[in-house]
């Protein structure tokens, strides 16, 4: 015992210089001094911290306390593992391809398939009844089919019918709801944008007029749950929308392909007769969404578009929008 005291007061000591901290010096005297074991002494050695060491200076049982080495701080100490408490270890999880759930299904069924065969072998459960159909009567019974062949089919028909009706609850019982049914089409539809949100602008000539395309860019919002707006400004309407990549994706082919925009004729500056026509002008990603519920604004100046757009501290959208349309007219009278 006085080695092994001996040895750990010695390694205190070489942490302590190690270190620099004096105060771990301290943790040498849990050890009791030789020759006197059994004196209690005048100060534990937790107190000789905060109290002054010299004895004299105790007046009617006073104590006197190191003032300067009292502060505010709170010393937390450092939560240490139970060694009770199992180390578990920690496992990286593994993705399995396609090919390797497909492979790794088939075994569990099969083996599940010879526990079931083991247990009819050794007796523990009865053995199914053979599944007969009209076409493997003769074979599967034999002689029975042939004393009485019209009970034997009407057990048959009986037995398939059985055999339906399981087959139909069963898929009655895993169906879903109307309600889990478009809960489940709302989740698929519905992306997550807490990260970033896909924003597209499009610019269309004229859309004043055409109320099916308008009410397809608002239902087809709607349908895929995507935010923005719609302001109808003389030459240029600009249409913003802001969602996930995938309802980007089908929403940009609702504008660039399905919607036949140049099948309307409308009327540019000059009172001309030109094809309709739909530009992708811009598309990104931004922090956060800046419009509600697709709307549409009627602005019939250029002063109240941008003051729309300034609004929701997206204007430059509509400068980007305003001035492509600006040179896409000025080109069309230099040709």
């Amino acid at each position: 015992m006085k080695a092994q005291l001996e040895k750990l007061q010695n390694e205190i000591s070489q942490i302590a210089k190690k270190t620099g901290i004096s105060s771990a010096t301290k943790l040498a005297l849990i050890a009791k001094s030789e020759g006197h074991s059994d004196d209690i002494p005048q100060m534990e050695w937790w107190d000789s911290v905060i109290l002054i060491d010299n004895l004299d200076t105790v007046v009617e049982d006073k104590i006197a306390i190191k003032e300067s080495v009292i502060n505010t701080l709170v010393e937390h100490p450092t939560q240490m593992r139970c060694p009770t408490d199992p180390i578990k270890p920690v496992y990286m999880p593994v993705f399995l391809t396609k090919k390797e759930r497909k492979k790794l299904r088939r075994q569990n069924r099969r083996e599940m398939w010879k526990e079931e065969q083991e247990k009819i072998r050794l007796g523990l459960e009865p053995p199914p009844e053979p599944k007969l159909r009209i076409s493997n009567l003769m074979r599967a019974l034999g002689t029975e089919a042939v004393q009485d062949p019209t009970k034997i089919e009407a057990h048959v028909r009986e037995q398939m019918a059985k055999r339906q009706k399981a087959h139909e609850d069963a898929n009655a019982s895993r169906k879903l709801t109307a309600d889990q049914k478009r809960d489940k089409k709302i989740k698929k539809i519905k992306e997550d944008t807490t990260l970033g949100v896909n924003v597209s602008v499009y610019r269309i000539r004229d859309l004043h007029e055409l109320a099916s395309k308008k009410f397809k860019l608002e239902t087809n919002a709607k349908q895929l749950f995507m935010t923005g707006c719609v302001v109808l400004y003389p030459d240029c309407c600009v249409v913003v929308v802001e969602g996930g990549p995938k309802q980007q994706k089908k929403y940009k082919r609702l504008m660039l392909n399905r919607i036949k925009w140049e099948e309307d004729t409308v009327k540019d500056p000059d009172g001309k007769e030109v094809p309709n026509k739909c530009v992708l002008v811009w598309e990104g990603t931004s922090k956060q969404r800046n419009f509600g519920e697709m709307k549409f604004k009627i602005c019939p100046t250029e002063r109240l578009a941008r003051e729309h757009f300034k609004k929701h501290k997206v204007e430059h959208y509509w400068d980007l929008a305003y001035s492509g349309a600006v040179l896409e007219q000025a080109n069309d009278m230099v040709e």
